[in-house]
């Protein structure tokens, strides 16, 4: 099946980009697979015995894949130190990939996709597109399993273990890939990573950084403990500057129960007096022994291509989903929808025998590229605007169309490589309203001066999840709590539009059936705006405090041996230096008179609201007050009568006023799922469970 889906103009460029590729040194062809497959458990039935519809029962296999590249291949030599890795004595790097695979126990009811979910820091976090999922990364049981969207579906569903610094334990898939040396000898180099607590504490992992988790991610050890050069600095605001901790007043080392300087530990951090969770702290470091990440890319390429073509491994293992995959799709969702971005932009949808990969990609909670292709890379450290400033994954290319860098001059698209080798796949970028204010997802669609809209490829659909937050609710949860943020988080669902989404993908890639037209805020439709208060028509909410926050793309320096387009190489400059400001002019959704964002895709909890439901919330006081929390959005509720609205100077409408009865609330409901259901971004399933949660909610009763 071709999956060249532009007009005949840009097959022309095609061809000539082709030649570009074979001038320099772009990866056109390449050799890497798996070796060996190791069914480490086959649970059959799985599920509990459960029968999904005409699927029937599901079986899950657990293992791990051993495969090997040639490093001197172009297309593997775009890798980050695969020069430098231990090579087997075919001369070929190697690697272990973990994996989880659910199939139809008869492949012969199941409808030929495969799909290759990318592990969220190891993690599975439940079965992808179910209700009522759970979220064992292990899913064995009936309520693991949830309604099995997908699996009533046919699907088989492999997650898929890529990231190499993760520690065993918790159901992690994992990568483990070679360390790289210098002729032997340990390479060293810079490490930056930040910090932030929720409580004093006097000790912390050092690979314990944001997202990273207590526990999850296995540090690069410091060359040496007594590191003189070695800093750390602290602030309590995004415009602070960064003071200085004495050398002297912390350690590489465990402090817990032990008097400052604790025991010496390679792994960990320890400050005199504490970590005070009203700042963010930063340390830099030279550490040791670079894993090679980027074998991670390679370990995604070559097991979808294994599971679709191979009929079994070289020892003579059968391949359990031999002859029965005819298309591949790759979800991944923020982690993971970030590093189907870069895993597209670096060239690796195309195997060792020329084949497409994956005909089709769902990037979720995406707008930047996954830090995975650098040396001593940490894949699961997120950047935002207060935690994690000046990480790189935010440079150009942004836009899957060709676009000029506004720092180089040069025309370049995240589907460059795959257009020179003819293999890009269709592609879904879904993202909410926190994407706007902490992954700069504007500059995705508009050119970095805020004047113009992009045209996107005509094989890229975008869909904004208007007014939910980053992350996936598949049902209007009570309001969770607010933590270290001022307002409770926003519990507005989005998985029902993704859903039917998902369906769009599938009838795109097995028949062509165009997906619904994009939806997304425009410059066009005077949809996006600069985030001040007066530009966006932000009301004056009782109670809550409203600031122009939001993150930025930010031209940086890293050194001369970081490739900024590639998003590869060594940063040898850490902090880097801020080249310019890249003409970037800040963009968020203008908002209605309830604060809810424009454009998209307005789910049901929006077109009938109960509050504001935002992609943005602040840090409370004692915690960076202020500063935007994370990836967390905020719910504001409603007043229920418009005594109690006039009563709080709440200039929004009351639920009383905008609905008058709990039957009023229904209908505005049934009216909303009917709307999203007839433009195919919801499915009749959910429509009818969306209105029945509304019909037996306590609202106005």
């Amino acid at each position: 099946m071709s999956t060249d889906f532009r007009p005949i103009q840009l097959r022309l460029i095609t061809c000539v980009a082709a030649a570009v590729a074979a001038i320099s040194g772009w990866p056109i062809a390449g050799q890497a697979r798996v070796t060996r497959m190791v069914l480490d458990k086959v649970t059959s039935p799985n599920f509990e015995g459960e029968s999904f519809g005409a699927a029937g029962g599901y079986e899950k296999i657990t293992g791990h894949l051993m495969g090997e590249v040639d490093p001197t291949q172009a297309e593997n030599r775009l890798i980050q130190d695969i020069d430098l890795a231990p090579r087997n004595p075919r001369g070929m790097v190697e690697y272990t990939a973990d994996f989880l695979l659910l199939k139809p126990i008869d492949m012969a009811h199941g409808n030929g996709i495969l799909l290759e979910y990318l592990a969220n820091r190891g993690r599975t976090l439940g079965l992808v597109g179910s209700v009522g999922a759970s979220q064992s990364n292990d899913p064995t049981t009936k309520a693991d399993a949830g309604d099995g969207f997908l699996l009533r579906r046919g699907y088989s569903i492999l997650y898929i273990g890529w990231q190499g610094d993760l520690l065993p334990g918790g159901g992690r898939l994992r990568l483990t890939a070679p360390v790289a040396t210098a002729q032997g000898q340990p390479i060293t180099g810079l490490v930056r990573n930040t910090y932030v607590v929720d409580k004093p504490t006097s000790t912390l992992g050092l690979g314990d950084g944001l997202f990273q988790g207590a526990g999850t991610h296995a540090p690069y050890e410091p060359a040496r403990l007594d590191d003189p050069t070695a800093t750390l600095c602290h602030r309590g605001s995004s415009a602070a500057p960064w003071t200085d901790v004495p050398r002297a007043e912390w350690a590489f080392a465990d402090g817990e129960g032990a008097a400052f300087p604790g025991r010496p530990d390679p792994t960990k951090i320890c400050l005199k007096g504490g970590f005070d969770p009203n700042q963010v702290y930063e340390l830099i470091y030279t550490a040791k022994n670079p894993i090679i990440m980027g074998l991670g890319l390679s370990a995604i390429r070559d097991t979808a291509s294994f599971f679709r073509h191979a009929t079994k491994d070289d020892a003579g293992t059968a391949n359990p989903l031999a002859g029965a995959v005819r298309f591949a799709e790759v979800v991944g969702d923020s982690q993971g929808g970030n590093l189907i971005r870069s895993f597209l932009q670096l060239g690796f949808n195309r195997d060792e025998s020329g084949q497409t990969v994956f005909e089709g990609a769902n990037a979720h909670l995406a707008g930047k590229r996954t830090i995975i292709n650098v040396r001593f890379a940490t894949p699961g450290a997120g950047s935002t605007q207060y935690e994690y400033p000046m990480m790189p994954g935010g440079e150009e290319p942004l836009t899957w169309e060709a676009e000029t860098d506004p720092v180089s001059g040069e025309p370049m698209g995240l589907l460059d490589r795959c257009i020179a080798t003819q293999s890009c796949p269709r592609i879904i970028q879904t993202f909410t309203s926190t994407e706007y204010r902490q992954y700069a997802i504007a500059f995705n669609t508009v050119d970095p001066s805020g004047t113009r809209d992009f045209t996107l490829p005509p094989n890229v659909r975008l869909y904004f999840l208007t007014g939910s937050q980053h992350g996936t609710l598949d049902s209007m949860a009570p309001p969770m709590s607010a933590g270290v943020c001022q307002q409770a988080r926003n519990n507005a669902p989005n998985l029902e539009s993704r859903r039917a989404l998902f369906i769009a993908l599938e009838d795109w890639v097995v028949s062509g059936k165009e997906p619904p037209v994009s939806q997304y805020p425009t410059l066009a439709a005077s949809q996006l705006a600069a985030p001040d208060v007066t530009s966006i028509g932000w009301p004056n909410i009782p109670g809550v405090t409203y600031t122009n926050r939001v993150t930025l793309p930010t031209p940086l320096d890293f050194g001369p041996s970081f490739r900024s387009p590639d998003e590869s190489g060594v940063m040898d400059q850490q902090p880097p230096k801020v080249i310019s400001d890249g003409g970037y002019h800040a963009l968020v959704p203008r908002v209605d008179a309830d604060g809810n964002d424009l454009g998209g895709i307005r789910p049901t909890a929006v077109a009938a609201p109960l509050g504001t439901y935002t992609g943005w919330n602040l840090r409370r006081e004692g915690f960076g007050e202020n500063e935007l929390c994370g990836l967390n959005g905020s719910f504001i509720p409603l007043a229920k009568t418009k005594a109690e609205r006039e009563g709080s100077h709440d200039p929004r409408l009351s639920l009383e006023e905008r609905y008058a009865t709990h039957e009023g609330y229904v209908a505005a409901v049934r009216r909303a799922a009917q709307q999203l259901q007839a433009g195919r971004f919801l499915l009749e399933e959910d429509a009818a469970r969306l209105v029945h949660e509304a019909e037996v909610s306590t609202v106005l009763r």
